[in-house]
């Protein structure tokens, strides 16, 4: 399966490098050379500015510039609840097929019934901290925008870092509290990892188990998948300043050797990638 996704990527590049035609080919090429040109003068960290600048207008078009302003509070509450349902409803698809299945001494109507008022509980606690990731995703772009010192820059990603532990912790509050309220009395973080032993045993969990598991997954997932984003953008961010010396030179020859080669820019793609596959199936199967 690995060995066909790959010799069809590999032939949708080279296909369509020879279905744009000379002209096409050659508007490909002058692409590269702007870009070359950009990095040769403005350097490698300038490309994590100017997709930051980019994202921030979009981010501040979409959701507002003020974090607390009506538009963004409204807007990351949207997007909070479009994430969190859409990961709800795949697990609720995963409970009809039979791997998460609530209760068994339930109608189908009426638990139904339970799993939208679960989500409907789920969907406020989960915006708090999408908010705060929100949040502190937008302060992390404005930074970005701006050329400033690695030591600023590891300051921002030791804020976020420690922004991200507060997402999770509230996240693991969130879920403590949900869960006392399915269950009162018991311990939601235990149920939950006896669910996980469980499923790893090959051992059918209990119904108490896997609805634990499952809003345990349902809270980690809308809550962690932000933080980890923009935490990613803040690490991103400052390892782009301290490789800047060794991306630099080495990033300009590949983009001098791309724009002088006789090949195509997707057909040199295809032969990129198809290299790089080739390596990692070959060192994962070492």
């Amino acid at each position: 399966m690995f060995d066909f996704v790959l010799a069809l990527t590999v032939t949708i590049l080279v296909l369509s490098d020879w279905l744009i035609g000379k002209e096409g080919r050659a508007l490909m090429r002058n692409r590269v050379e702007t870009f070359w040109c950009f990095i040769m003068d403005n350097g490698v960290p300038a490309l994590g500015q100017k997709a930051a600048l980019t994202t921030l207008e979009l981010y501040d078009r979409f959701l507002g510039k003020e974090i607390f302003g009506r538009k963004h509070l409204i807007s990351s509450l949207i997007l909070s609840a479009l994430f969190t349902t859409i990961v709800y409803v795949v697990l609720v698809v995963l409970a009809l097929r039979g791997a998460f299945m609530f209760s068994v001494n339930l109608s189908m109507v009426a638990w139904i019934g339970l799993s939208l008022l679960s989500l409907a509980g789920m969907i406020l606690p989960n915006w708090f901290v999408d908010f705060l990731s929100l949040s502190v995703t937008h302060r992390i772009l404005e930074n970005m925008t701006h050329a400033t010192t690695t030591r600023v820059l590891l300051f921002w990603v030791i804020v976020d870092a420690l922004a991200a532990v507060v997402c999770l912790i509230v996240a693991i509050l969130i879920f403590v509290f949900i869960g006392l309220n399915l269950a009162p009395g018991a311990d939601p973080v235990e149920i939950a990892w006896d669910a996980i032993l469980a499923l790893w045993q090959g051992v059918p969990p209990s119904d108490e188990g896997l609805e634990m598991l499952a809003l345990f997954v349902i809270q980690f997932s809308t809550a962690g998948i932000p933080t980890l984003v923009h935490f990613g953008l803040a690490t991103v961010w400052l390892l782009l300043h301290i490789l800047e010396p060794l991306l630099h030179k080495p990033t300009t020859l590949v983009l001098k050797r791309v724009y002088e080669s006789d090949k195509g820019v997707l057909t040199l793609l295809s032969f990129a990638i198809a290299g790089t596959a080739k390596l990692f199936q070959l060192y994962i199967s070492a």
